[in-house]
């Protein structure tokens, strides 16, 4: 007679989830994951992000900060790619394996013009719980400066995802900060 398992939740997920290539520890995806914001820098407002679907690799972001509605790939070298609708073709969004002060030429929404790794290993808390291994990456703008629109950093925490980000805006730089999300 064969005796049934109860297994916890995180002992399921672990079993569940394939390997994790080194970007896919910084953005973790799977079609139907849903992300919970709050803007707790002073209006409180709520933004979500979901995961809508995958196709070979590729996961269909709707929310992402920055770029809305877009197709991301983690690769396994600690890249990650955005897909250009545009020219049709993978740019390279940010790479998690490069050293702090590293920067990515990249032409994004918003004025962006590039990310810069910040730093490696941060310690952060939100709503969501503490994390201790955040990279952070920020964005630059190119010869015309934007003082009203785009995004100032994307903070990625490993096994998590995107924990935070800081928007600017006229009114000074808000910050969305993750509330929950599944693991």
């Amino acid at each position: 007679m064969i005796k049934s398992v109860k297994l916890t939740p995180i002992i399921l997920a672990t079993l569940l989830t394939p390997a994790l290539s080194q970007a896919d520890t910084y953005l973790p995806a799977f079609a139907g994951k849903k992300m919970e914001y709050v803007d707790l820098s002073y209006t409180g407002q709520h933004a979500s992000a979901s995961v809508e679907r995958e196709a070979d690799g590729w996961f269909l972001y709707n929310g992402f900060p920055g770029l809305g509605k877009v197709w991301l790939r983690p690769e396994q070298d600690g890249k990650l790619y955005v897909w250009d609708e545009e020219n049709q073709k993978a740019k390279l969004y940010v790479d998690f394996s490069q050293d702090v002060g590293t920067t990515n030429a990249y032409k994004g929404y918003l004025c962006a013009a590039g990310t810069v790794i910040k730093q490696h290993h941060k310690k952060m808390s939100t709503a969501a719980g503490t994390f201790t291994d955040v990279t952070e990456v920020s964005f630059f703008t190119g010869p015309h400066r934007c003082y009203d629109a785009g995004l100032g950093s994307i903070y990625f925490a490993k096994n998590a995802g995107i924990i935070k980000w800081t928007d600017i805006t006229i009114m000074g730089p808000r910050s969305f900060e993750l509330v929950n999300s599944p693991m």
